[in-house]
């Protein structure tokens, strides 16, 4: 009897050791799968990391010697319709690590920059540009024709179309020799059923985020505004607006009004109280 008592309590201690190890394994799972959670829940800023292309002024000295440092790589197509089967084909820049003599082919490459990282649907990364791709038709457009970093893109159906929307730094703006996320940044709206594209500017401003309003062609737009025209916008130190735009009418509004937002100024700096 005693050993039978003893099995029992060692088979007892047994199960709770295993218990115990299972319950610490679930609760590891689950602080996990939380920080996850809280890790996606933040947008990624490319401003760390502001991989680019080269100024124009850069590469038109390299051009006078037809000298290249760049060429371009492609991502896996992202379908967009599923009913036209139209894809989206994010082309990526490639750097050498020194120049060489303009082929007209592919080179040999030493760093590739295509960081694409998704946030509630929208896409960051460093892409030169994007291709819609028709799988029925065979047929492939690209969006730009000029040299552009696109920091981010998502796209929405409304109604019988889908939108794309992109925030894009066109030029070198802060003058540091790249065109990157650092740089001022403008809208572009495509209409997959028209094929044309918008451009959407606040003057003196970066774009900084936008969404749409739901079941609405508006969208809200934040801007940063480069009070210093320094050619690049500080995040510290540099107020930001918030307006709304139309996609059909094309007519970009304040939210704030004039009358508010001096309101709101006098309530903060105690003036006029």
């Amino acid at each position: 009897m005693k050993n039978i008592e003893k099995v029992k309590n060692y088979n007892q201690r047994l199960l709770a050791v295993f218990g115990t190890v299972a319950s610490l394994l679930v609760i590891g799972m689950l602080l996990l799968t939380f920080l996850e959670i809280l890790v996606d829940s933040f947008p990624r800023r490319s401003q760390d990391n502001p991989s680019g292309i080269l100024s124009e002024e850069q590469v038109d000295i390299l051009r006078k010697d037809s000298l290249v440092k760049e060429s371009i790589s492609y991502e896996f197509p992202m379908l967009v319709d599923t009913l036209n089967s139209i894809y989206l084909i994010p082309v990526s820049p490639q750097t050498l690590q020194d120049a060489t003599e303009y082929s007209g082919k592919r080179l040999n490459l030493t760093s590739r920059f295509s960081s694409k990282e998704n946030y509630k649907n929208r896409y960051y990364g460093t892409q030169v540009n994007l291709l819609v791709y028709d799988a029925k038709n065979g047929a492939t457009d690209k969006l730009f024709s000029n040299r552009v970093v696109i920091n981010s893109f998502t796209w929405k159906r409304l109604k019988n179309d889908y939108f794309l929307i992109m925030d894009v730094a066109e030029k070198d703006t802060n003058k540091s020799g790249e065109i990157n996320v650092r740089d001022l940044k403008v809208l572009y709206i495509y209409s997959f059923k028209n094929k044309d594209i918008k451009r959407v500017e606040e003057r003196n401003a970066t774009i900084m985020d936008y969404d749409f309003v739901p079941d609405s062609y508006d969208l809200i737009l934040r801007f940063g505004m480069d009070k210093d025209n320094n050619g690049s916008f500080d995040y510290y130190n540099e107020p930001s607006i918030i307006k709304t735009y139309n996609i059909e009418s094309g007519e970009l509004n304040s939210i704030v009004s004039s009358e508010l937002d001096v309101e709101l100024l006098r309530i903060i700096t105690g003036m006029g109280l």
